[in-house]
């Protein structure tokens, strides 16, 4: 049985100290953690937990203390649902008394792989499951929004199409974009310290819309919208693109 904790005077782990990448064995994919904790000066005999997780589903390895880090004999992931997706978190757990108390964690942690190719984290991290008859949706989750698309047994060769198809990728994003945007409105995301945040730079510093609309004002949030949608489909050149096809 996976025990609960208690999170009161919790300590932030730096980022720099904690280091996850992902490997596939060919059966199955796994992970290795390179922890670097003893200068956080915690107790030596508090135990050090790994958690992934992706949305409801996770998985916690043991591994061992601060005075003693031992990696378990296996970390498979082959129990999640879905491994492009995967965040990590370690626990640090000072077991000494009657329940379990946290007192170091380092949370929503991107393994090796997940980040882009210039070391920006997306913003709209894609995800293949099986959504049923659907072939796209966005879905809100802890991390922010995802765009699902059906997975290959549903729709065979749709991770080429996202890769690829300048058609496909056309009439996807602005719409999914649109819709969250819409969300930040609802939700007056605006100065969120979560992924809200993340989403109003990129529309001031990748799309160059640096005006953000008055929350009363219902017109000059959907004119907002539509003008960074416009920025979008101008920028990556949608039109142009699906005209080459």
């Amino acid at each position: 049985m996976i025990r609960k904790f208690n999170y009161t005077g919790r300590v932030k782990i730096p980022e720099r100290q904690t280091k996850i990448k992902l490997f596939e064995n060919g059966s199955y994919p796994y992970f290795n953690a390179y922890l670097d904790l003893q200068e956080l000066k915690f107790p030596i005999h508090a135990r050090i937990f790994v958690e992934a997780y992706f949305a409801s589903n996770f998985l916690r390895f043991d591994y061992g203390t601060i005075g003693q880090i031992k990696a378990p004999a296996q970390t498979s992931l082959i129990d999640l649902p879905n491994i492009e997706q995967v965040r990590f978190r370690v626990k640090i757990v000072d077991d000494s008394g009657v329940h379990f108390k946290i007192i170091g964690i380092s949370d929503n942690i991107y393994p090796d792989g997940i980040a882009n190719d210039d070391n920006r984290r997306s913003i709209l991290p894609v995800s293949f499951e099986d959504i049923g008859s659907q072939i796209w949706k966005v879905v809100f989750r802890a991390m922010g929004p995802v765009l699902i698309l059906n997975c290959e047994t549903k729709y065979p060769g749709i991770r080429n199409l996202i890769k690829s198809n300048q058609f496909f990728l056309g009439l996807i994003y602005p719409t999914a974009i649109r819709f969250i945007l819409q969300r930040i409105v609802d939700d007056e995301l605006f100065d969120s310290d979560d992924w809200g945040a993340n989403w109003i730079t990129f529309t001031r510093e990748v799309l160059g819309v640096y005006s953000t609309p008055d929350s009363s004002d219902d017109g000059d949030m959907d004119e907002w919208i539509d003008e960074v949608v416009s920025s979008y489909c101008a920028k990556f050149r949608l039109l142009e693109n699906i005209q080459k096809v």
